[in-house]
């Protein structure tokens, strides 16, 4: 299977980060970590709009349906 697209998701406190960059580097495949991209265009941390929206609030404000 020839994919260049991979998407990992994981719950908080999961080791999604460690575990996406290590499956990167071993396809060598780019990595771009959306919780970077949204701190950089929203410029605030994930951590910060989950506390002032909770959890549904930021899914649906970050991922509109």
């Amino acid at each position: 299977m020839n994919a260049n697209l991979i998407v990992v998701t994981g719950c908080f406190g999961a080791p999604v980060k460690e575990k996406s960059l290590e499956l990167a580097r071993q396809r060598g495949l780019p990595l771009v970590d959306l919780d970077n991209e949204i701190t950089k265009r929203d410029g605030r941390s994930i951590r910060r709009l989950v506390m002032m929206n909770g959890e549904h609030g930021y899914r649906n404000a970050v991922l509109p349906a």
